[in-house]
This record gives C-alpha cells, structure tokens and sequence, in this order.
C-alpha cells in the first residue's frame, strides 16, 4: 500500500463477482478525502461556503473556493440521500411493527405538522400515545368559538382556567381582556362547527411534538436568512436532517462510509457524545420534577410580564406626547426598591477607634443633638450643642440638659455650647488627625447614626466627614455575641455586671469613657469586631432609603385611617418606593388584578414586594372601587 501514489486495493464478491476498488491514500481519483469530509461537516453544522471560508480565515488557514466547495456537497449530497431513505425505510418498518403490536392494525400512524415550531424534544412515535375522545374534542372545538369572548359555559375545566378563576386574564388578548365583536365570533363559530363534526377524525391524531422536533433540527441545518431554498443545497440539508431524526448524530458515519472516506475517531466520538446528551435530556423532560419546574417557570414568566405592563403603562401608542388624557397612564410605577444591607469593614491593626456618643432633644430619630462626645486613644472632644427644637421632659430628665433662652445648662451648672453646625465641624477637625478611623458607639445603628445623619444632611457637610471615616461598629449586638444570656444589654448594666462598676449614664462623655473601658476589658478577637462593622457607605444608603420611605409613608395615610391596611403593611409598601398614587394608578390601569400583580411582583432576590394576600388585595381594590372618579 502506498499512500503517495494512492493505490488501490481490488475487493471481489464471491457471490457477483463485483470488484470493488479501495483506495489506500488521502484522496480519489482527483478529489481529496478532506474536502468531502469539509462538505458534510458543513452541511451537518449549518454552515454555507462563506461561512466555512470565515472560519478557515480566522484561524489563518487559506480559504476554500467557491466551485470546489459547491462540487463537493453535491457528492456528499447524493450520498446524504440515500442514507436518509435507507433510515427512513427503517423508520416505516419499525412504526408498522409498534401499530401492530400497540393497535393490532395494519396501518400505519401519520404525522403532519403546518406550523414552523420552536419546541419538541427527541424522537417518538404517535402509535404510543393512546386512543383519542371524540365527545371531549367535539365539545371543546364548540367551546373555542365563546371562550376568547368570555363564554365558559361550554369549556372544560382541564384547559380553562377561568372556570376556576373568573378574574384570569387572557395571555396573548390585548390588556388581558376577552374580544367582543359579535361578528367575528360568528365566523369564528361557523368555522369551529365543521371541525366538532369531524370529531372522530380528529381523535385519532397524535402529538405534533415529533414533527416540532423535526422542525427544530432543520432549522440548525438549513438557518432561513440564508435562503437555501433557492439552491439544490437544500435537499441534502432536508436529507441530513432526516437521518439525523431517525438515526441521531450517528448518521454522518454512514455517510463517510458511503463516500469511501475514513469515519474519524473524533468524528465518531463527537456523535456519541450527542447522543448521549440528547437521551438524557429526553429522559429528563419526562419527570415529574422537570414538567412542574416548567409550568412555575412559564407561570413566572406570566406574572412577571404582567406586573411590567401594569407599571408600566402605555409605552407606545400613536402621538402619545400630545394626549393629556393618557398623562397618567404612561406614568411609570417604580420596579421594587430594596432596603440595602450592611457590609462589613475589613479590619486592621492600623485601625483607629473612636468611641461616640451624642444626647439629643428627644428619641425621634430626627431629634436634634444637645451633646457630641468622643475619645481615642490620642485624644477627646466633649461639645454641647444649642437646639433649635425643644428638648421634651423625659430627654431633659435623664440628660439634666435643658436650654433657656440663648443659654444652655446641665444639671443646673451653665455650659458654653456652640450651634450645630460649629459643633459638627469641630468633630470632623477631631477626626482629621487620624486616618482609617472606625466610629463605635453603644446601639448606635439604630439611634445615634440617625440622628447624626439627619444633621449632617441639615448642614450639607456629609461628604467632609465621611472623608475621615472608614466604617462604624455597634456594641450592643457585639457584646450580645461576647455575653449570651443576660437579661439586659444597656450599656450601664452591662458595666456593672462586667467591672463590678457603676458610672453617671446619659451624659455622652461619661459614656464614651465607660464604653472605652468596657470594649478594652473584654477585648474582642478581630473576626468578633469585624462581624458587628459596617462601612460608611452602606450606612449611607441605608439612611437615604429609610428616609424615602418616610417620605412616602404619609401618602398611605387614607388607607390606614379607615383601617384598610395595617401601618405595618403601609410601612413594608412604602420601603418597596410605592406611594398611594402608585396604588391608585395600578388600580386604574388593570382593577383588583393590577392591585394584586404589583403588590405580588418579586425582587431580584425572589421576594414578594409587599404581599400574597389575597384580604389586603381585596381591601385596597374595595377601596378604591369605593372612591369617586375625581377623588
């Protein structure tokens, strides 16, 4: 054997005497092997010749011509073909064998298919899907003609989900709702009657999902926007996708073989291994577990769809800009608004603590500060500040800070004290001597970072003093983790149960002392500090979306006076960035559904928005249907 000349080797039949000549190199005759097999790797992938050319090119091989390519597939081409006859004369054989033994009938299960689908998994046979209903399709066919115009009377319930939902919206209907022109159902009914009267023949029909299939596979190898229709290519590609049907990726061994051409071990491994996919996908599809994942996916999709066109509004429509009258439809609702969550610092032993303390007017976060106290290891800054609101009784009481007139007094004694926003330039002057500072105070997430923002904001100076910080640490939830158990974790029990110890509370700068000597006492590990931090930033954002909601929560408040909702469900509408016109909008737009949708819509974390309830729905929709247009 010698592959420079490629000599062949003569193969006689015993039988015919036909002398089969084998060649032995990399070409015959004149065509080399590697062209033929480029011809039905394009033909099996899709591909056409510029295509092929652009890949070739890419990977800086030269590219093939025109005229070579074209003479080649149409060798592969004829080969092709006789493959697919051979799987399909194979096909036949094995679905007259499944007719008789399933259906004890010579004939044979034809399927036929008018649609382009996009579903339909692998290869199955319509002589194992069973006996058909003639009087179920026959009254379903009828039902068809008064289903999409809102009569359900004659539907049944295995397919209409309004029989068990009259609120349902219809999913491919404009706005959801059903159609009402008369004369259109009249057609529409006309037609379905001779459909229910060829009932019968119509039961015994199978399932298409074969053919989608089928469909699905042609347009891998013969892409529309390529327009092989007009060319002799597409047969073979029509051809190709018959043996693949019948025969799986497999068949394009049988096409090499068929043109003399080697099969390819990684021809053949490829095959396998797609073979192999396509059974497990199929066994998959076929569970339980996967059909019902599919449905929620597709009821998922619904529902998302449907609460985007109820916040939506009108996004299109002809000379838009120039209607008022659509003013409020083209109003946009705001997607779900997430409360942002804390992140932790990472802490150093460059870091440098500063404890902190404020008194203020009152406990109302928008209180204003009295006192600004702080201490480090380098130095102090102790400030009274003169309020411009009152302090109430209790505050004065427990802090023995009170104002008269122009002068302020702690526990009766006369302090100099400065205006806020003097005082608060003081504490970020403090702060500027120190790098990588963290702020600890004692519960001061939920009180004194508040109010101090509320200042900083009042004054327009956050962003100076942030410059100084790198992140805050709470106390009070890293000694609940230090000392599990006890009854109280105010800070002035906490010394005396730890040092044995009592000090003067609720003066800021006592406080800042006794907090410093509590925190080096115990001296937390890194991690234990670290996972009770939290960086400015997030801080930050936490206190700009507690105070949008504090901004939108009074709109709600004519749904919580006549005790509709629960402040509690008002407050969880307005952190989600709704406000009582969103409400009235989406009511507007799709009734109690539109209500139920945005209230229901989830976040990008899955969370419900605001609730599931079908009592609140009710109520807010009841509400509203109760209102008067101009209300």
């Amino acid at each position: 054997m010698c592959s420079k000349c490629s000599s062949k080797i003569p193969c006689s039949n015993t039988v015919c005497r036909h002398v089969n000549n084998i060649p032995t190199g990399k070409r015959q005759e004149r065509i080399w092997d590697a062209n033929v097999k480029l011809a039905s790797a394009s033909i099996n992938a899709g591909l056409g010749e510029r295509q092929v050319n652009t890949l070739l090119s890419g990977l800086n091989i030269p590219p093939v011509s025109h005229c070579m390519m074209s003479a080649r597939q149409k060798d592969v081409g004829v080969a092709l073909q006789e493959v697919a006859k051979e799987t399909v004369d194979q096909a036949l054989c094995e679905e007259v064998e499944l007719t008789k033994r399933n259906k004890d009938q010579d004939s044979i299960t034809a399927a036929v298919d008018a649609g382009w689908q996009m579903r339909g998994s692998g290869r199955s046979y319509n002589s194992l899907s069973g006996k058909g209903n003639p009087d179920m399709i026959k009254e379903s066919i009828l039902a068809l003609s008064g289903h999409p115009f809102g009569q359900h009377e004659r539907c049944n319930n295995t397919w209409c989900r309004f029989l068990d939902n009259p609120n349902e919206k219809f999913n491919s209907l404009p706005h959801g709702k059903p159609l009402t022109d008369g004369a259109l159902q009249n057609d529409l009914k006309s037609v379905f009657t001779k459909y229910a009267e060829n009932s019968g023949k119509l039961s015994s029909l199978g399932s298409t999902q074969a053919n989608e299939s089928f469909n699905r596979i042609v347009a891998s190898k013969a892409p529309k926007q390529q327009h092989y229709s007009s060319s002799g290519s597409l047969n073979y590609r029509i051809a190709a996708c018959v043996a693949q049907k019948n025969e799986g990726n497999k068949y394009i061994l049988d096409v090499n073989k068929n043109m003399s051409v080697s099969p390819g071990y990684y021809t053949l491994r490829l095959a396998v291994l797609r073979d192999i996919q396509h059974r497990k996908r199929k066994a998959i599809a076929n569970t339980y577990r996967f059909k019902q994942r599919r449905r929620n996916l597709k009821s998922t999709r619904h529902q998302k769809l449907a609460t985007r066109e109820v916040r939506e509004g009108v996004t299109y429509s002809s000379g838009i800009g120039l209607e008022d009258h659509l003013s409020d439809d083209i109003e946009e609702i705001p997607s779900p608004s997430l409360q942002p969550a804390y992140q932790t610092i990472e802490w150093s032993t460059t870091v440098n603590n500063i404890f902190f303390d404020i008194e203020a007017t009152g406990l109302a976060r928008n209180s204003h500060i009295t006192q600004i106290s702080a201490t480090s290891d380098k130095g102090s800054i102790n400030t009274y500040v003169l309020p411009k609101k009152p302090i109430t009784p209790k505050a004065q009481e427990i802090t023995g800070i009170k104002v008269e007139g122009s002068k302020m007094f702690c526990h009766d004694k006369e302090v100099k004290s400065v205006g806020i926003k003097e005082a608060l330039k003081m504490l970020i002057l403090f702060l500027a001597q120190y790098k990588k500072n963290v702020i600890i105070g004692h519960n001061i997430k939920s009180y004194d970072l508040p109010v101090l923002f509320c200042a900083l904001n009042n004054c327009s100076i956050m962003n100076e003093f942030s410059c100084s910080i790198l992140g805050f640490l709470d106390t009070l939830q890293l000694f609940k983790s230090l000392l599990p158990g006890l009854t109280s974790y105010s800070q002035s029990n906490l010394y005396n149960t730890v040092l044995n110890e009592t000090y003067d509370g609720h003066d800021s700068m006592e406080d800042v002392v006794a907090l410093s000597r509590l925190f080096h006492h115990l001296a937390p590990s890194t991690e234990a500090k670290q996972l009770s931090s939290f960086s400015f930033d997030s801080a930050a954002r936490r206190y700009d979306h507690n105070q949008k909601t504090k901004l939108l929560l009074p709109t709600l408040t004519p749904l919580t006076e006549k005790k509709v909702i629960t402040l509690r469900t008002a407050n969880v509408i307005a952190a989600s960035g709704m406000s009582f016109s969103h409400l009235r909008i989406s009511y507007a737009r799709d009734g109690r559904q539109g209500i139920e949708d945005v209230l229901k819509e989830e976040d990008v974390n899955g969370k419900v928005r605001v609730t599931k309830s079908k009592k609140i729905v009710d109520a807010i929709s009841d509400f509203f249907k109760s209102l008067k247009p101009d209300e």
